[in-house]
């Protein structure tokens, strides 16, 4: 659990050599899979018009002729808590010919506090509109072997829906959904809550900035308190197994492994593993799966740090399905090598000091670092490459002899199977 105190006073940050400036404008809210689909649509209905511009293409204008240079809502979801993240990005004033900061913060601010309602419901012709889209991208649900995967595989290892809904709930919550009830999440999320803010980028003067920000979002100052639960740790069950036999071309061969006795503090042992199994630089899997005995077409992998578990999903020949079981096992005994489990650990960290250099290299890196530390758990790269250097050999080994292999899902590929 973190503890967060955040202030409704925006935070600004000054930063050399670049040209533009970026609002970063968020509402914190509790997480709640019922709301769901009341989110998705908001988010479409926010950003494809408003109450003046109440079509794409009229919002579409408005944003280009207020020399806009971008602009995104976005939701980051933890477990217990989400947050609603506008973005604007402009242009510094007095680069731009004609480009007016107050003009681009009164369309930002019409964006998202001057909604297409009709009343205390969202337009009913809007609302249907973007209700229908995501109607008609469900319609053919599934239409490939990955969507029928993806689907069943989550049912199994997630039964409770912690970390995405089915597409069996997700119908039944669109089917539910009003123009009233997206307004009232509106109301609940935006308009009756506080957000915080953070500006960086080019400008010259602060005062001028702030002033011209809080025209148009001036908030009483106050604290704003919430609590992130990043950890939800996966229940390490008795060993379960599915076998669906489809007519697909390919099988696949879906493994699920969780760690007993899991704790917050192993997250870095489940990062380097991950890097060690699925990474460019090792790719442990994939050599051995692919380069090495030619079995599979593709692969997919996954880790949940948070959750605890770690998913490999195998594209492949149904007569291979065992065979591919035997070297998956021998990957992981594989890394009890020492030398190896070295050299691996030792690619990770090379690998990742090449990513911070060119992270650094951003002149927004401080900003982010300062703006995401709020909402991450491990966001620093730079703390992180520290930690991996604290894995010892005994350490991987004593994590890896608490790996259960829990649940295996099959697609067996075949002729007019049911």
């Amino acid at each position: 659990m973190k503890s967060v105190c955040v202030t409704t006073k925006p935070i600004i940050t000054k930063i050399k050599d670049v040209n533009r400036l970026v609002f970063h404008i968020f509402f914190p809210m509790e997480y709640s899979k019922d709301n769901i689909i009341n989110k998705i649509l908001l988010r479409r209905m926010l950003y494809t018009g408003s109450k003046k511009y109440n079509t794409p293409e009229k919002l579409g204008l408005a944003l280009d002729s207020k020399l806009i240079m971008s602009y995104n809502i976005n939701f980051s979801t933890m477990y217990n808590q989400e947050f609603l993240d506008f973005r604007l990005c402009v242009p510094k004033e007095g680069i731009v010919d004609d480009f007016s900061l107050d003009e681009a913060l009164d369309l930002f601010h019409e964006m998202i506090f001057n909604p297409n309602i009709d009343g205390e419901a969202f337009n009913n012709q809007q609302f249907n509109y973007e209700k229908d889209y995501l109607i008609s991208r469900q319609s053919e649900f599934p239409q490939s072997i990955n969507e029928f995967a993806y689907e069943e595989f989550n049912k199994f290892i997630d039964p409770d829906e912690i970390d995405d809904i089915s597409h069996d709930t997700y119908m039944k919550l669109l089917n539910e959904v009003t123009p009233e009830s997206v307004y009232n999440y509106y109301e609940q999320i935006i308009k009756n809550n506080s957000f915080f803010t953070f500006i960086g980028g080019a400008f010259d003067d602060e005062e001028k900035l702030l002033n011209t920000f809080n025209k148009y979002f001036k908030q009483e100052e106050k604290e704003i308190h919430f609590d992130i639960e990043f950890f939800n740790i996966h229940k390490v069950e008795d060993y379960q197994e599915k076998v669906f036999k489809k007519d697909y071309n390919q099988s696949m061969l879906c493994l699920h492994y969780n760690f007993k006795g899991y704790t917050e503090d192993e997250y870095i042992k489940l990062s380097l593993l991950s890097f060690i199994l699925d990474a460019p630089e090792n790719n442990l899997l994939f050599n051995k799966l692919r380069r090495e005995n030619n079995l599979i077409y593709t692969f997919n992998f996954r880790s949940l740090k948070m959750r605890g578990f770690m998913d490999i999903i195998l594209y492949l020949d149904k007569n291979d399905i065992d065979k591919a079981k035997e070297l998956v096992d021998e990957v992981f005994d594989s890394i009890k090598d020492k030398e190896l489990f070295e050299t691996c650990k030792n690619r990770t960290i090379k690998a990742m000091g090449y990513d911070l250099l060119s992270t650094e290299d951003d002149p927004f890196y401080d900003f982010n670092i300062k703006m995401s530390s709020i909402m991450s758990y491990d966001w620093d790269l730079e703390s992180k490459i520290e930690r991996i250097k604290e894995v010892s050999y005994d350490d991987m080994m004593e994590f890896l002899s608490r790996m259960v292999h829990t649940k295996t899902m099959i697609i067996e590929s075949g002729d007019n199977h049911e």
